[in-house]
């Protein structure tokens, strides 16, 4: 392979599969299949095109992570197992890499909107998986919103057991859920609220990039007062609810 400072030098041998750029706000993701040491530098370059700044790899290594570091991408290894969903370690590594790399100082200091570079196999699977747990987390997408935008991009990707775990998939960070507990009928059950996922059948909830201390001010109940009652006992007009915390539905 020929390279000279950082840069990479484009020879005669194609791409095997075409990469997938998904694109929302300031987040950028490109999906990509294995590249191998022969193709190693048309891949590079891609990534050089689109501003790579991160390439994660999530299957067994085809390539030496050296020649990719030696073009100024930080290299990321997160292997998981092929057709099946990430395990939480390697979701708390991934969510890292965004949150690091899509923060608005980093955006703010960049003079290219910076892109993360994934791969797995075939760029079917296990990348889109991840990138579509970004968008859920960070994006405020549903799941299905953020499926079907990864599949406009890239045809075929994500299977149904992938998808299955989507659809259930819980969101920890910005944009994501806020810890409450819920009194029902008498009895302490803790829940998260999500704001673009629901667990509640409550249409308000359908909101996006909702602070979570005003979206559960918005589901407690209004604020009362207990008075007394001709007969002397005090009648529950309710009280203040916690902001954010405690609320009876």
């Amino acid at each position: 392979m020929s390279r000279s400072n950082g840069s990479v030098e484009l020879n005669t041998v194609s791409l095997a599969g075409r990469p997938s750029l998904v694109e929302v706000d300031d987040m950028r993701f490109l999906i990509l299949d294995a590249p191998k040491e022969h193709d190693l530098p048309q891949y590079l370059l891609e990534c050089k095109k689109n501003n790579v700044v991160h390439l994660v790899r999530v299957c067994q290594p085809t390539y030496n992570a050296e020649h990719v570091e030696s073009a100024g991408i930080h290299m990321h290894e997160m292997e998981y197992a092929d057709g099946s969903h990430p395990p939480q370690e390697v979701i708390d590594k991934w969510l890292d890499v965004v949150e690091q790399t899509f923060s608005a100082k980093a955006v703010a200091k960049a003079d290219e909107k910076p892109c993360i570079a994934v791969h797995c196999v075939a760029g079917l699977g296990r990348a889109p998986v991840l990138v579509a747990i970004a968008l859920i987390e960070f994006a405020a997408l549903e799941p299905t919103e953020a499926v079907t935008l990864i599949r406009k991009q890239r045809r075929g990707a994500i299977n149904s057991k992938q998808l299955q775990y989507l659809e259930s998939y819980v969101a920890t960070r910005a944009g994501g859920a806020c810890s409450c507990v819920i009194m029902r009928f008498g009895q302490e059950k803790s829940t998260k609220v999500f704001p673009h996922n629901p667990p509640l059948p409550l249409p308000a909830l359908r909101l996006r990039n909702v602070d979570h201390i005003a979206l559960c001010e918005l589901l407690a109940p209004k604020p009362q007062a207990r008075e007394r009652t001709a007969n002397g006992s005090r009648s529950a007009r309710g009280r203040e609810p916690l902001r954010g915390a405690v609320w009876p539905i």
